[in-house]
């Protein structure tokens, strides 16, 4: 008899259980040779003269989607990928417009299913922080650290201590010039319920809804990894001059992102 779809009432624990146990790193009926397929996506937004969004979504298991999004950075020409999220033809014919996709930077664990298509397609590098786990065949170009260098001018990393030692390695990029910080799961910003299943909306309500918040399953993973110290790596990032963040998951957060995201984790960790 085939298992049963996950409840309501399960589908935090399903969802979890997947997010930060699954090592696997391919989808269910996949192998590591295939590329991920293409899932439900919007438009690319222009966010900045330079920056740009696309909201998408991925299947995390039988009638489960959420919402993830992409963002691309331009610069002199060359296009740097930030959780990548495979397009369509149409929208691949405007990517192209903007530029020649040259690096997807991966900063979290948890958002690489659609590297090897684009490393594929665009022979671009992946650049990535040691111990990151590709999929399907992917390789890493250039091992990410604080003192080495970047593929965009100017744009700082930071590392998340503590989720290094819990073997989930996340970070973020700072982009000085637009005060704009990029991450994945470590700050989201769940303002509405985009691009996800119905199930999926309701977990997103309940657990995920609010501005500049840390990923609760990601905190959780790494906390229970090990990753005891985390608290200390959020009180770090509050140190960066930025007032604009975006995330792998939700919407463009636009003003006011530092002071949101101070009252997200004060209230996070004190739970």
């Amino acid at each position: 008899m085939a298992a049963p779809r996950p409840a309501a009432r399960g589908l935090t624990a399903h969802i979890a259980q997947r997010f930060a146990l699954d090592n696997s790193r391919t989808m269910p009926g996949m192998t590591e040779e295939k590329l991920q397929r293409c899932y439900p996506h919007g438009d690319l937004e222009n966010v900045f003269p330079d920056v740009f969004f696309l909201r998408g979504s991925i299947q995390m298991g039988r009638g489960v989607s959420v919402g993830r999004a992409m963002t691309i950075v331009r610069q002199e020409g060359d296009l740097t990928l930030f959780n990548a999220v495979r397009l369509n033809e149409p929208r691949l014919a405007k990517l192209d417009a903007l530029g020649k996709v040259r690096h997807i930077l991966r900063t979290g664990h948890h958002h690489g299913s659609d590297d090897a298509f684009y490393a594929d397609r665009y022979g671009c590098e992946i650049w990535a922080l040691p111990g990151t786990k590709l999929d399907r065949g992917a390789t890493i170009s250039h091992e990410l650290s604080t003192t080495g260098a970047l593929p965009l001018n100017d744009a700082k990393l930071f590392v998340f201590e503590a989720a290094m030692t819990a073997g989930l390695p996340e970070a973020a990029v700072l982009l000085p010039g637009e005060r704009l910080l990029i991450t994945t799961d470590a700050l989201q910003n769940w303002e509405h319920v985009e691009n996800c299943s119905f199930l999926a909306s309701i977990l997103v309500k309940v657990v995920f809804m609010g501005q500049a918040k840390p990923g609760p399953f990601w905190v959780k993973a790494v906390k229970k990894r090990g990753g005891t110290t985390l608290v200390d790596d959020y009180r770090r990032l509050l140190e960066l001059d930025f007032d604009n963040l975006l995330s792998g998951h939700g919407q463009p957060l636009l003003g006011g992102a530092r002071e949101k995201a101070r009252a997200s984790i004060e209230r996070t960790f004190r739970a």
